[in-house]
């Protein structure tokens, strides 16, 4: 995912409106529902208190806002964590805080297959989040076909991360799938494993620290790439796709707050 400073890349551009519009939709119907359910509220603390004091789990009784939307939301809330996976990864790949204890190339190998996988996430949060819009349509008898969609989103999803979820299915048996310049450390470490003498390990060591040094350099620029990558899909998807999650959170939350305020009406 590499490329050239002087590439004006898609990528590259300012988030759609829409990406925070949708996400700010998102946590005010998640607030209102909060302020408008305090029983319910009470029961999700419990249940974290559970968790927390490692007690036995204490159920949460069922929000009564339509279980497609429940799905709706969590889908959106759950792709949108994505990008800032791919950023926490850019981050582990720039620090080794091991002191040698894991070799750099075991660190940097690591890096690699969480962000591989990343991407594969990313693949199933998006059908995860347009089937989610698939049922709200349904249930509310939009007639809209979101399938053309769905294919645009893969074949965005695919130019970006193909090779890498393709490599994330190679068995391990049949060949290796670590990036060229991270086997290069791995090897580079194995031969200092052999050396001896200092003045025979000085030239190996040299070149395994720049090896490492260009490899993370690499790793790096290609988890920032994929951080707005993905921000780039989530944020197309979320234009085409408008008229049905606009519609169905702002219907969801008019009848949040159309509730608050016959709770809040003078009675006579």
């Amino acid at each position: 995912m590499v490329h050239k400073k002087s590439e004006r890349r898609a990528i590259d551009g300012p988030l759609p409106p829409e990406y925070m519009e949708a996400l700010n939709l998102v946590v005010k119907l998640v607030s209102a529902r909060i302020d408008g359910e305090p029983g319910r509220m009470k029961a999700a603390n419990d249940s974290l208190m559970a968790d927390l004091l490692g007690d036995d789990p204490l159920p949460v009784p069922l929000s009564p806002v339509d279980q497609s939307v429940v799905r709706l939301l969590h889908g959106l809330l759950e792709l949108m964590q994505v990008p800032n996976r791919f950023n926490a990864m850019a981050t582990m790949v720039k620090l080794y805080p091991w002191g040698g204890k894991i070799s750099r190339s075991q660190h940097l190998e690591n890096c690699y297959y969480l962000i591989v996988h990343e991407t594969y996430i990313l693949e199933e949060r998006l059908k995860v989040f347009l089937n989610a819009l698939i049922d709200c349509a349904k249930v509310r008898s939009l007639h809209v076909d979101l399938s053309p969609i769905g294919r645009m989103i893969t074949k965005l999803h695919q130019g970006f991360f193909g090779k890498m979820v393709a490599a994330r299915g190679i068995h391990v048996h049949q060949q290796s799938n670590v990036p060229r310049e991270i086997k290069r450390i791995g090897m580079l470490e194995l031969l200092l494993m052999g050396k001896g003498e200092e003045t025979e390990e000085a030239p190996w060591r040299v070149l395994q620290r720049l090896a490492f040094a260009e490899a993370r350099k690499r790793w790096v620029t290609n988890a920032d790439d994929a951080a707005k990558a993905a921000q780039y899909i989530i944020g197309r998807l979320l234009v085409q796709t408008q008229l049905v999650w606009r519609t169905v959170i702002q219907e969801e939350l008019d009848k949040v707050q159309g509730t608050e305020s016959e709770r809040s009406r003078p009675r006579n």
